[in-house]
C-alpha cells in the first residue's frame, strides 16, 4: 500500500509543473472568454441601438413626409387610407423607440421582432434624448387628433401639424443624429477594451505555452526513452511467440504491432493498416466473412458479455484458403477486449492459431469411429437373416451390381454416345437397383435398402434432366463403388460370425456306439426362397410405414418345383406385387371404414397348379386400379398432352402401369414413387417365360394374375414305380 501510494505522489511531483502550467492557462483563457462574451454581448446590444437610432432618423423624415402626402389627399380628396395607416405605423415606431432610449424597455427591432433596449446613460446620448423629447412631445399631442380623431378633427388638426413638423424636423432629425453617433461612441470603446483583453490573455497565454512546451519536451524525451524499451521487449515477445497476435481498432484496421507468426500462417507480410475484414474474405468463404462481420461489430459493444457471446464466434476453427485455393489450412481466431485507463474499450486482440495439425488429427479419429459405427450398425442389421439367406442374398446383389457396372463401362466406352444413348443406360439399370432395395427391403436389411434408395435418388435426378452426358454418369460409379465395397464388406462380416459361431458350439459327443461314419450335412438348411413368412413381415413393415393395417396370407407355395435363379426371380416379382398391393392399393383405416370396409385390408398370395402350368395370384381388397388417377399421373409426366389422353379408353389407361417411370404416388419414398414397379414385374414373369395380367374393380379389389407354362407342382411330377 506504501509503496503504491509513493508512486503516486512520484507520479504527481513528475508531472505538477506541466499541471500548474495547465491550469493557469485554462484560467487565463477563461478569464478571457468570459469577458469576450460579456464585451460581445454588449457590443451586440450597442449595435441594436445604433441600428434603431439610425431608423429614427428615417422615421422623423418619413413622418413628414407621410404628412404632407395626407394633406395632399385630404386637399384632393384622394385615398387618406394609405397614408394615414403609414403615418400610425411610423408614429407607434418612432414613439416606442424613442421611449425605449429613454426609459430602457422592448421595441420593434428592424427585422420586425421584438428587442430590449437599455436605458441610455451616456451623458451626450442622454442630452440628445432629452432635447428629442422636448421637441417630440408637441408634435405627438399634435398628431393625437389625426391618429385617433374622426375626419373633421383631422382635416381641422391637420395644417398645424404640418406647419409644426416642417419647422422642427430638422432639429429632431440632428437630435437623432447626436444620439446615433453617441452610442456608436459607447460601441467603439468596448470594442477597444475588448482587444486590450484579448491582446493581454493572448500574452500570457504564449508565456504560459513556452513553459508547458519546455517541460512537455522533457517529459516526452524521458517517455521516448521508455517507450522504446518496451517496444523492444514487446518485439521480443512478438517475434518469438507462436500464436499470430494483432491488434484491431474500432475501423477493423491491424496495429501496425503484431506477431512474426501471423505472416507465415497467412503467407504474406505487411500487415499494418490493412482491413482484417478484407483480408480474412480473401481466404474464408463468403458466408463465414458475413458471419465474422457481424460478430466482430457484436464485439465492439461494450455492454456485450464477452463470455456469453464466445460460443458464437463463427472464426472458432474456421477452413482457410490461400493461394487461390492451392493451399489450405484450418485456423483459430479468439478475440479479447483491451480496454484503456478509462476502461473504454479500445482495441480488439486477435489471437490466430494454425490447427490444421489438430484437425486433422481429429478427422482421421472421427473417421475411425464412424467406420466402427457403421461397421456395428452393419452387423447389428444383419444378425437377425440366417448366414445362407444372406450369403444367397449378397451374391445376387454382386451379381446385380456388376451387371450395373457392365451396363456403365459399356456405355462409358463410347466417347461419340449419342444423348438417347446414355438415357436409355440409365433406363437399363434403374430396374435392377430397384429389383435390389426390393429384396434387402423383403430381408429387412435397411443398410441395402437405404443405400439402394440414394442410388435411386441419383438417376431419378439424372433422368429428369434434358441432356444427360458421359461424364454425369461418373456420379453413379462413385455410389455404385461405395454399395459394392459394402457387399464385401457385410460378405466378410458373415464369414466372420460363421467362423466364430464355428469355433465357439461345442463339437457334439461321441460315443463307442455312433462311432460309425456318417455322411456329412448342412448344419443349417437354406431358407425356402418363396417362404410366405418373408412375404408377411414385408406387408407388415410397408404397413407400419404408412400407417395402414394389412394382413397377408399365402398358399400353395409348399408345392412349386421352382428353385435357384428361376424362384428368386418370381420372388423378386412377388414382392413387388406384395409392394404394390400395400402401397397403392389397400387404403388407411379411415378410409376404409368410410368405405364400409375393415380397418385391416388383406393380401392374397394363391398359388395353384394349372392345366398348362403354374398360376399365381396376388390379391388386395384396395381401391383397386382407378382409370383417372392414372390419366393424371400421365398429364403430369409430360408424356402424353391432354387431348390425346381424353381419347384413351379405360382399357389404355390401366394399360399405363407398365409404363416406366410413371407413378400415382404422390411423394418419393424408399416404397414407391420411382415409377418402375408394375414394369419390372412384366420383365421378370417373361423372363420366366410366363404371362402377367390384371383384374381390378375401383373401390373394391385389384388382382394379378402370373401364368407360368412348363412349371409344375410336386403332385404333378411324372413319378415312375422303382
Amino acid at each position: 500500500m506504501k509503496t503504491s501510494t509513493a508512486h503516486a505522489r512520484s507520479g504527481l511531483s513528475k508531472y505538477r509543473t506541466i499541471v500548474v502550467s495547465i491550469a493557469l492557462f485554462i484560467v487565463f483563457d477563461l478569464g478571457v472568454l468570459v469577458m469576450n462574451f460579456y464585451i460581445s454581448s454588449q457590443i451586440t446590444k450597442d449595435a441594436i441601438g445604433v441600428n434603431l437610432a439610425g431608423r429614427q432618423r428615417m422615421l422623423s423624415q418619413r413622418t413628414a413626409k407621410t404628412l404632407l402626402q395626407l394633406q395632399n389627399a385630404t386637399q384632393n380628396s384622394g385615398d387618406v387610407e394609405k397614408p394615414l395607416e403609414e403615418l400610425r405605423k411610423t408614429f407607434n415606431l418612432f414613439d416606442g423607440t424613442l421611449r425605449s432610449f429613454n426609459e430602457g424597455g422592448q421595441a420593434v427591432g428592424g427585422d420586425g421582432k421584438p428587442v430590449i433596449l437599455e436605458r441610455v446613460d451616456d451623458p451626450a446620448g442622454r442630452a440628445a434624448i432629452e432635447k428629442a423629447f422636448a421637441v417630440w412631445t408637441p408634435y405627438r399631442e399634435k398628431l393625437q387628433p389625426v391618429l385617433t380623431g374622426d375626419v373633421p378633427a383631422r382635416v381641422a388638426a391637420l395644417p398645424d401639424v404640418v406647419s409644426y413638423a416642417l419647422a422642427n424636423n430638422v432639429q429632431i432629425l440632428d437630435q437623432m443624429n447626436f444620439l446615433t453617433t453617441a452610442l456608436e461612441h459607447m460601441a467603439s470603446a468596448k470594442a477597444d477594451r475588448l482587444r486590450l483583453i484579448q491582446v493581454g490573455g493572448i500574452t500570457l497565454a504564449l508565456m504560459n505555452f513556452f513553459v508547458i512546451l519546455f517541460h512537455f519536451i522533457r517529459q516526452l524525451r524521458e517517455s521516448d526513452a521508455m517507450a522504446e524499451a518496451a517496444r523492444r521487449e514487446t518485439q521480443d515477445i512478438l517475434e518469438s511467440v507462436s500464436e499470430g497476435l494483432m491488434l484491431l481498432d474500432r475501423d477493423l484496421k491491424i496495429g501496425d504491432q503484431y506477431s512474426r507468426s501471423l505472416e507465415t500462417i497467412f503467407n504474406r507480410q505487411n500487415f499494418g493498416g490493412c482491413s482484417f475484414p478484407e483480408m480474412l474474405r480473401e481466404v474464408v468463404p463468403e458466408k463465414i466473412y458475413k458471419e465474422a462481420s457481424d460478430y466482430l461489430d457484436i464485439l465492439f459493444k461494450e455492454h456485450v458479455n464477452i463470455k456469453l457471446v464466445a460460443s458464437l464466434n463463427p472464426l472458432g476453427k474456421v477452413h482457410a484458403y490461400f493461394d487461390y485455393g492451392q493451399q489450405s489450412k484450418y485456423l483459430a481466431f479468439q478475440f479479447s477486449r483491451v480496454h484503456n485507463k478509462d476502461r473504454k474499450l479500445f482495441h480488439l486482440l486477435v489471437t490466430v492459431k494454425d490447427i490444421t495439425a489438430q484437425v486433422m488429427l481429429e478427422n482421421e479419429l472421427e473417421q475411425s469411429q464412424k467406420q466402427a459405427e457403421e461397421k456395428v450398425n452393419m452387423m447389428l442389421g444383419i444378425l437377425h437373416v440366417e448366414p445362407p439367406v444372406l450369403r444367397e442374398f449378397l451374391d445376387r446383389a454382386d451379381r446385380s451390381l456388376r451387371e450395373v457396372n457392365d451396363t456403365l463401362k459399356r456405355y462409358g466406352s463410347k466417347r461419340r454416345a449419342r444423348d438417347d444413348q446414355y438415357g436409355q443406360v440409365l433406363q437399363d439399370i434403374f430396374p435392377i437397383v430397384h429389383t435390389l432395395k426390393g429384396e434387402a427391403a423383403l430381408l429387412e436389411l435397411a443398410l441395402f435398402v437405404d443405400k439402394a434408395h440414394a442410388f435411386e435418388d441419383t438417376i431419378s435426378e439424372l433422368r429428369g434432366r434434358a441432356n444427360v452426358s458421359g461424364d454425369d454418369l461418373l456420379s453413379l460409379t462413385v455410389k455404385l463403388d461405395k454399395l459394392m465395397s459394402d457387399v464385401q464388406a457385410v460378405r466378410e462380416m458373415v464369414e466372420r460370425i460363421t467362423s466364430l459361431k464355428e469355433t465357439f458350439d461345442p463339437a457334439p459327443a461321441t460315443t463307442e456306439a455312433a462311432s460309425v461314419k456318417l455322411p456329412k450335412v448342412a448344419s443349417v438348411a437354406p431358407a425356402p426362397l418363396l417362404a410366405s413368412d418373408e412375404f408377411q413381415r414385408l406387408a407388415q413393415k410397408l404397413a407400419d410405414d404408412q400407417g395402414k393395417q394389412v394382413s397377408l396370407a399365402a398358399h400353395g407355395f409348399e408345392t412349386l418345383a421352382l428353385v435357384g435363379e428361376a424362384a428368386a426371380t418370381l420372388r423378386d416379382a412377388l414382392v413387388q406385387l406384395v409392394r404394390n398391393a400395400v402401397v397403392h392399393g389397400i387404403e388407411v383405416p379411415q378410409e376404409r371404414t368410410r368405405a364400409g370396409k375393415a380397418a385391416a385390408g388383406t393380401v392374397r398370395l394363391h398359388a395353384k397348379a394349372a392345366a398348362d402350368g403354374y398360376e399365381i395370384i396376388c390379391h388386395d381388397d384396395g381401391r383397386g386400379l382407378d382409370a383417372e388417377r392414372l390419366r393424371a399421373a400421365a398429364l403430369k409426366s409430360g408424356r402424353w398432352s391432354a387431348e390425346e389422353l381424353s381419347g384413351w379408353d379405360e382399357h389404355r389407361l390401366r394399360g399405363l402401369v407398365f409404363e416406366s417411370g410413371l407413378s400415382t404416388a404422390e411423394a418419393v419414398t424408399t416404397a414407391a414413387g420411382r415409377g418402375v414397379g408394375m414394369d419390372v414385374v412384366k420383365r421378370k414373369v417373361e423372363a420366366l417365360g410366363g404371362h402377367l395380367a390384371f383384374a381390378t374393380q375401383p373401390g373394391h379389389y385389384c388382382a394379378w394374375r402370373i401364368t407360368l407354362p412348363g412349371v409344375l407342382g410336386l403332385d404333378q411330377l411324372g413319378f415312375k414305380a422303382a
